[in-house]
């Protein structure tokens, strides 16, 4: 029990709400180069190492590219979306994990009870954290990848615009819909913009996350060194959230936003996130999952390219 409560998901919340999520789930002990979970099949459970060591495989199975610290979960999309492994997991020494099942979540959630929202939470500063760590390491990289051709290529086609002379060129990225169960905020306050105007700046935090409901916006950031300056940009459509990195952990946003186009907003605060929960509200239990889900894409989207980035920059 007290590996669990120290550990990385666990560490946002009160001993007493830690010690009721905990009975939640159950430990699972694990035999050397026993798999915890296979690429490609259904996820049906989240797991939190508590003792040994986890390997993640490569594609084959044959080459390990990663190692799971003690304390730290593994398998949260798959907890809230049931979509299949990303990755083969195996247990590199006897180990243990404490997992809860997706049907477990689902109990919870139908039932309104309020370690739903305690896991829902303590999820949320886990994928943030990752986000912000994954966020920072790319941006370390691109000044240096933006001076070589092959450097360049590879920043333009992941959206970072640049002229031969360094200087930013906005370039726009596409992403796949996203189907969410939509909740109902039509009693919430509303925000309006005028093409031109900001919405928050990067390193802002917010008191709030922004549904868009009219109009268009750009998520812009904006990178510069002595070497090179690069700027990415995203268009924001209706339906789109914003901030919710800085909704989720209380920390900095992590873009600016910009208005492109007559556009409205509708306001969660987290004051009425908190209300919602306290009251049992299912729009607060909703939305604190869908905005993980969105959370976990993009995380696994700004991993995704900063592998590529790490593997042009090997060649230089």
């Amino acid at each position: 029990m007290e590996r669990l409560l120290r550990s990385a998901l666990f560490a946002s919340l009160s001993s007493p709400a830690g010690r009721s999520l905990a009975q939640v789930g159950r430990v699972q002990a694990l035999r050397e180069g026993s798999p915890l979970m296979q690429e490609g099949e259904a996820s049906s459970f989240l797991a939190v190492l508590l003792r040994g060591r986890l390997s993640v495989l490569s594609k084959g199975q044959q080459v390990v590219i990663a190692d799971i610290p003690v304390g730290a979960p593994v398998g949260e999309l798959g907890l809230l979306t049931g979509a299949p492994r990303s990755a083969t997991v195996v247990a590199s020494e006897p180990s243990e994990v404490w997992r809860v099942e997706r049907s477990d979540l689902e109990a919870l959630l139908e039932a309104g009870d309020p370690r739903a929202g305690s896991l829902l939470s303590a999820l949320g500063r886990v994928l943030v954290g990752r986000l912000r760590d994954q966020h920072l390491d790319g941006l370390a990289m691109l000044p240096g990848l933006a001076g070589d051709p092959r450097g360049r290529a590879l920043l333009e086609a992941l959206g970072w615009g640049l002229d031969d002379q360094g200087a930013t060129t906005p370039a726009a990225t596409e992403e796949e819909t996203l189907a969410l169960e939509p909740v109902d905020l039509t009693a919430l306050e509303t925000v309006a913009l005028e093409p031109g105007q900001r919405l928050f700046s990067a390193g802002e935090v917010l008191r709030g996350a922004f549904h868009l409901e009219t109009g268009a916006l750009t998520l812009r950031l904006h990178v510069q060194d002595r070497r090179a300056t690069c700027t990415w940009e995203r268009a924001v459509a209706p339906g789109d959230w914003l901030g919710l990195s800085s909704m989720l952990d209380g920390g900095p946003a992590l873009h600016s936003a910009v208005a492109s186009a007559p556009s409205t907003l509708r306001v969660v605060s987290r004051d009425q996130l908190a209300l919602w929960l306290d009251r049992g509200d299912p729009r607060g239990l909703a939305l604190q999952r869908q905005w993980l889900v969105l959370q976990a894409r993009e995380l696994a989207r700004v991993s995704r390219d900063n592998v590529r980035i790490l593997r042009q920059a090997a060649e230089f």
